[in-house]
């Protein structure tokens, strides 16, 4: 958000044109790292744990700080800006999952709106920090001083990163169950650890059964074997063609009988007054 009293002063400076494609890449370039941050956010959580890809992100943070304070040219800023866009789409996927791992129970849905109040709180403090800074600071240089203040909140990430743990359901899900008991002795206590970690890992085990049985369903179907629902619903449907067909063989055998029954009828009338016209 610090883009937004940065941008006059840095149009300014790199001679920009009001509603070029430039100005646009300065406003947006964010959010190309932005769209495929989650991606690798994502990947990034299983394979190394939530809490050093926030270190990872912190990381592209300070790197997009640093960068787009010092370039003297629009395409160092464009691309320093998208690192720090990637660090954003990492963190808004790590960051929502380990806060809702790691906290107690009883204050797990609180924690979780957190993350959303402090996007808007440090989007706030981005503006006001701007805005002093555009006041005492010649516009030549204020907006580079904006954005190195980014370093502040950067490294007090990066040093709180150093001393949280990792998350229990991450941990019980690489088999290290005994950390992934201590890390819940230190948030529930160890009368309730067992418990947690019990549920933990009931929570894995099915999962993992259903992607097994997803995974078998996929298998079969490729070799030629059908799943066992699928095989269910044929039978079901030839079944249900089978009766179609005899109830209909059952109605035209009904129409046919009554319509002899009414030839039947006709001939026996016309007999009678045959009769009737002789007598």
């Amino acid at each position: 958000m610090i883009i937004s009293g940065a941008q006059l002063s840095v149009t300014a400076y790199f001679d920009i044109s009001e509603g070029s494609l430039s100005q646009g890449m300065v406003l947006g370039s964010a959010a190309i790292g932005c769209m495929f941050g989650p991606f690798l956010g994502m990947f990034l959580c299983d394979a190394i744990g939530r809490r050093r890809t926030l270190l990872i992100s912190a990381l592209l943070f300070g790197a997009s700080a640093i960068g787009t304070a010092l370039p003297n040219d629009l395409v160092t800023f464009n691309v320093f800006r998208a690192v720090g866009g990637l660090g954003i789409g990492l963190a808004s996927v790590a960051s929502p999952m380990y806060i809702v791992e790691v906290a107690p129970p009883k204050w797990r849905g609180a924690l979780g709106l957190m993350f959303q109040l402090a996007v808007c709180i440090g989007a706030l403090a981005a503006v006001v920090v701007a805005y002093y800074l555009a006041l005492r600071l010649p516009d030549d240089i204020n907006w580079r001083w904006m954005f190195a203040s980014e370093m502040v909140a950067i490294l007090g990430l990066a040093l709180a990163l150093m001393f949280v743990p990792h998350s229990p359901r991450w941990l019980a899900e690489k088999g290290r169950h005994d950390e992934a008991f201590a890390v819940m002795s230190r948030i529930s206590g160890a009368e309730r650890a067992g418990d947690e970690l019990s549920g933990i890992m009931r929570s894995l085990e099915a999962g993992g059964r259903n992607g097994d049985r997803r995974n078998e369903g996929v298998t079969g179907t490729r070799n030629g074997d059908r799943p066992e629902t699928a095989r269910n619903g044929d039978r079901g449907a030839r079944g249900r063609k089978k009766r179609g067909r005899r109830n209909g063989a059952e109605e035209t055998g009904q129409k046919k009988r009554g319509h002899r029954r009414n030839e039947g009828r006709r001939d026996e009338g016309t007999k009678g007054r045959i009769n009737g016209d002789n007598e």
